[in-house]
Formats: C-alpha cells, sequence, structure tokens
C-alpha cells in the first residue's frame, strides 16, 4: 500500500499488534477500575447512548 503522507513519516503512524494489546489492556483496566470505584449505573447509561450513537451513525450510512 502506498503511503500517502510522506516516506518519512509512512511508519511513524502505524497502529502495530503490540500498540494494539497495549491500547486494549488499558481500555480494560481504565474500566475495571471505574466500575470498582463507582459502580455500574453510568456505565449502563454509557453504554446506552452508544448504541445511540451508534445507531445515529448508521442511519447516514
Amino acid at each position: 500500500m502506498p503511503c500517502h503522507i510522506g516516506a518519512d513519516l509512512c511508519g511513524a503512524f502505524a497502529l502495530t499488534n503490540t500498540i494494539a494489546i497495549i491500547l486494549a489492556i488499558i481500555l480494560i483496566v481504565a474500566g475495571l477500575v471505574d466500575v470498582f470505584y463507582f459502580g455500574t449505573e453510568h456505565m449502563i447509561f454509557l453504554g446506552k447512548k452508544l448504541a445511540d450513537l451508534i445507531e445515529y451513525i448508521a442511519f447516514w450510512r
């Protein structure tokens, strides 16, 4: 695949497997800490809002 941002920056913004795994671990740990300290009520609210956002975006597709 050709690089459209310049030859010197092509590999600088690549999402490697290692970076993806680290980001996933950070998100999971943040979610667990949030649930542990604050409970699950607002996570349900955020999940409902995420579902609404996905439905809204799917409408524009």
